[in-house]
């Protein structure tokens, strides 16, 4: 029996086949090749000179005249890898397409994943046609296009860093690049020898542009680069250059522990009053100052304005004051602050000094308990010595007692005790009965000690 295979199968009709006579034909039957067999679906076997094939992903300017060709190429002669020819305008250059790519494998099973192209070919700056053929290595099949693009092809960049300043906690870097056949082309600055930024220029430098040739009207760029404190290095580049290939600039970015002043402790009415100013030289902004009483601490924020520190050390500022007034027991106590580290260092202390906190049983005077003809009148003053503000009076008139506050003005009492000032007056009328009776006035303790105390009696 002869069979004829379907040409829809891809491959020659001319196959015949044979089979004896036995009891299961399916499992004797033998095929013989009368004629070279091709797939023509995917291009294999024994075929005709195949056309190589291809795509170009991309092309793009990679350096200072070189342009870098992306893509892959196959010939279903061969899974070997298989030459590209790239010419720049009239000039050529011969590469291999021998890059892995799993994608194009899995694309085109049984042609190998070595079909990759990822290559440079030197390029005069400018725009220039670029065009990639792949090279048929079957037969005269013939050398398909691949794809052309219109690249601008950069030259070599020009440029200089001006300016490498070392700030608190950053690096002021101000210069010019020009990179021939691209004005925006940018400036690429490492630190340290680790990429830090891309800066377009946009900045006028009207000498550049009188002096270099091809430079643009805003060469110029200027930027702040983050940085701790030490010694750091600025390098410049751009236009696909090495890092660097535009010079570097040595800085050191101002670094150590905090300073500052403890300029005032000192013991008030219920508690202490701290003053002074902190600077941390890794940084502008205010730092935390922890100001301990005794053992208790309360941290403080250096964020006052101090003009007087601003004009000592004006790349800082003037916002490193800090100033509170902290409760405390009435005694003697120490007092200690330390400026708070936020960089490289340690925290630091401003000072210490011991004082007194101003504290006890309250006191003042009953000056006046005489009646009058609608009651008794009664006037004084009080203070508690553990508070600036106002406290209460007790009156008792006989047996009757009456609640005042001594908040009324004095100004002779504020002349005498200015740290609480003149507001501890009282002066009111009480009713009163008939025939003699005591008044007696208690000044009410207010403080974490002591007691209420007798501001005095009278008999009306």
């Amino acid at each position: 029996y002869r069979y004829w295979l379907r040409v829809d199968t891809g491959y020659d009709i001319g196959i015949t086949g044979h089979k004896p006579v036995t009891a299961n034909a399916r499992t004797s039957l033998t095929w013989e090749r009368s004629a070279p067999l091709c797939d023509r679906s995917t291009g294999r076997g024994e075929c005709a000179s195949n056309f190589p094939f291809g795509v170009i992903d991309s092309m793009t300017p990679s350096a200072p005249n070189e342009v870098r060709v992306q893509g892959w190429a196959i010939d279903r002669d061969t899974t070997a890898p298989i030459p590209v020819h790239i010419y720049v305008g009239g000039t050529g250059y011969v590469r291999t397409a021998d890059v892995s790519r799993s994608d194009v494998a899995a694309a085109f099973p049984g042609t190998g994943d070595a079909h990759g192209l990822d290559t440079t070919v030197p390029a005069p700056a400018g725009l220039q046609r670029v065009c990639a053929y792949a090279i048929d290595v079957g037969g005269p099949g013939g050398n398909p296009l691949l794809g052309c693009r219109d690249v601008n092809v950069t030259g070599p960049p020009r440029g200089s860093l001006d300016v490498v300043a070392g700030f608190p906690g950053a690096i002021l870097v101000q210069g010019w690049i020009s990179v021939i056949g691209d004005d925006t082309s940018p400036a690429v600055l490492t630190l340290d020898g680790v990429e830090a930024a891309r800066v377009t220029p946009t900045l006028p430098r009207t000498d550049v542009q009188a002096t270099v040739p091809g430079a643009g009207a805003t060469a110029g760029f200027s930027l702040w680069l983050p940085a701790s404190g030490g010694p750091r290095r600025v390098c410049l580049s751009g236009g696909g250059a090495p890092a660097g290939a535009l010079g570097c600039r040595s800085v050191t970015v101002p670094t150590g522990p905090p300073f500052g002043s403890f300029d005032l402790a000192r013991g008030v009415p219920g508690g202490v009053e701290v003053a002074g100013w902190a600077i941390d030289p890794d940084t502008t902004m205010p730092i935390a100052v922890h100001v301990y009483v005794g053992p208790s601490g309360v941290a403080l924020d250096a964020s006052q304005t101090r003009s007087d520190v601003g004009a000592a050390y004006p790349i800082y500022g003037a916002a490193h004051g800090f100033g509170a007034t902290i409760p405390a027991a009435s005694g003697p106590v120490s007092v200690c602050a330390y400026g708070i580290n936020v960089g490289a260092g340690s925290n630091t202390l401003l000072g210490c000094r011991s004082v007194t906190v101003l504290g006890g049983q309250p006191f003042g005077s009953l000056d006046t308990a005489a009646r009058t003809p609608d009651g008794v009148r009664v006037a004084g003053w009080a203070i508690d010595p553990d508070s600036v503000g106002p406290i209460d009076v007790h009156v008792y008139v006989g047996t009757a007692g009456h609640a005042l506050r001594a908040d009324g003005l004095r100004p002779d009492v504020g002349a005498a005790f200015p740290i609480y000032g003149p507001s501890h007056g009282y002066d009111v009328r009480l009713p009163v009965g008939a025939g003699p009776v005591q008044v007696c006035a208690y000044a009410i303790n207010t403080g974490a000690s002591g007691a209420n105390s007798l501001l005095g009696c009278r008999i009306v």
